[in-house]
């Protein structure tokens, strides 16, 4: 599809849907935010978007979508929680019921769910995941998202779906690896025991990745979206001290530790009512020690390749993180 198209994104307040409206608009197209809470549009112009409240588990969701959008993009979506059954409620049954929406619409606009490795698991042995590799989630989280996908599965042809399986993301606004460079900077990283291999993407890159799937993809496939190779624990940690320009000092962490931790950290939220940045959920996540996929097939079949290298995105994260306050 040549041109301006209309669109609609779900997610819009979060860290990949602003970044992802933002890209839409610079390229002139029209955008539609479906957002449950209008006023945490805090990334974006609310005079350069449209604005339906509400988000995908409401029934009548239906009725209110624009009725002449080419695209949408479901990134809207539930990554912790204290409660189990809102992974499920959000990323399952919110997916089939925007799909089941469109699906009432005909052939209609085209949709690309973003969804996550979580939703494929780990790899057992450090070889790299395909799209057709059987999935085996070890999360709540991966578990949920993986019924979003069979969800639109189930549709068959009454809509045209496209899948994007992204593994770690990293970029501005970005709050899951915040800790770890406030850790960098006060000369502390966390080491993990045993070799730990991670499929990354900055979100710049990720962002052209779904515009690509929206132009190219094949109805019904799965792409995933990530460096072309996966980079190490070590690696990483070490990118993000150069970014501030110090010289850390290791701290092993034993593996076990880590639901220990979790169940501290959802002691605390509890108390706060603020959701925790570690939880037993995702605790279980970290304890894999491969989380590395196969962009292959993206590569071959939408044209995609990352721009972004690590030491360029750390940088750029790190110089984002000091500008507004946030280091």
């Amino acid at each position: 599809m040549r041109g301006s198209v209309k669109a609609l994104v779900t997610g819009a307040t979060g860290f990949i849907g602003s970044h992802l409206v933002e890209y839409l608009l610079q390229r002139g197209d029209e955008v539609t935010c479906l957002a449950r809470t209008p006023s945490r549009l805090r990334w974006l112009d609310p005079a350069r978007v449209g604005i339906i409240e509400g988000d995908c588990t409401d029934p009548e969701l239906g009725g209110r979508l624009p009725e002449d959008i080419d695209w949408v993009f479901h990134l809207a979506g539930i990554t912790k929680t204290l409660d189990p059954d809102e992974y499920y409620r959000v990323n399952g049954t919110g997916t089939a019921n925007l799909g089941a929406a469109l699906a009432t619409r005909g052939p209609g606009p085209r949709l690309v769910y973003l969804s996550s490795l979580a939703a494929a698991g780990p790899s057992t042995n450090g070889d790299l995941l395909r799209e057709s590799d059987p999935p085996r989630p070890v999360s709540d989280y991966g578990r949920s998202k993986l019924e979003g996908e069979k969800a639109l599965t189930a549709l068959g042809g009454t809509i045209s779906w496209v899948i994007v399986r992204a593994p770690v993301i990293y970029g501005p606004r970005d709050r899951d690896l915040l800790p770890f460079f406030r850790l960098a900077k006060r000369r502390l990283v966390p080491r993990l025991g045993g070799r730990r291999l991670l499929s990354l993407c900055y979100v710049e890159d990720l962002i052209r990745g779904l515009h690509l799937a929206a132009q190219r993809g094949r109805p019904g496939e799965i792409y995933y979206i990530a460096e072309e190779s996966p980079r190490s624990w070590e690696e990483i940690l070490d990118a993000m001290a150069d970014s501030l320009g110090v010289r850390p000092v290791a701290v092993p962490v034993p593996p076990a530790f880590l639901p220990f931790a979790a169940w501290i950290w959802e002691g605390i939220a509890r108390i706060t009512g603020i959701p925790p940045l570690l939880n037993r959920d995702k605790a279980r996540e970290m304890g894999q020690r491969f989380w590395v996929c196969d962009s292959s097939k993206a590569s071959r079949e939408l044209g995609f390749a990352t721009t972004i290298p690590l030491r360029l995105g750390t940088q750029r994260v790190a110089e984002w993180y000091q500008s507004h306050g946030w280091l």
